[in-house]
């Protein structure tokens, strides 16, 4: 396993850029597939506005940690935030076969996540939430 790269993140949407760099360089770094880094920033990038849109119950500001490891055949992504616990695992699944004026709203976010990721867990430990993602190569 490679060392973990770290980037912290403030609870803006102004800092997608800086993860989508981020996430560009490791591509680079590690001559990764563009459609396994295409999966990974839209995984990172959906789990990213959830926590800023729904984590906090404050305006203040706040940062997330997002890891980042590489081994031989899989990339591990941990994403952790000091937001309200919420486990976007227990949630129930959106039924796609649902015409879309009658689906409910929410939670396709985590389906894409689901979808995208070849592993999608959940961890509180600290008052921390952290999202494990792991996708394979």
């Amino acid at each position: 396993m490679t060392k973990p790269r770290i980037l912290i993140l403030k609870n803006s949407e102004s800092e997608l850029n800086r993860l989508a760099e981020f996430i560009e360089g490791l591509a680079e770094e590690w001559s990764l597939n563009p459609e396994i880094i295409l999966n990974i920033n839209l995984a990172i990038e959906e789990a990213f506005v959830n926590v800023i849109n729904y984590a906090y119950s404050d305006q203040s500001e706040h940062e997330l940690f997002i890891r980042i490891h590489r081994e031989m055949n899989a990339i591990l992504i941990e994403i952790e935030d000091d937001g309200i616990p919420f486990n976007p695992l227990e949630g129930i699944e959106p039924d796609m076969n649902l015409p879309i004026e009658d689906r409910t709203v929410g939670g396709l976010g985590i389906f894409l996540i689901k979808q995208l990721m070849t592993e999608v867990k959940y961890k509180r430990n600290l008052e921390k939430n952290t999202l494990l993602l792991r996708k394979e190569l």
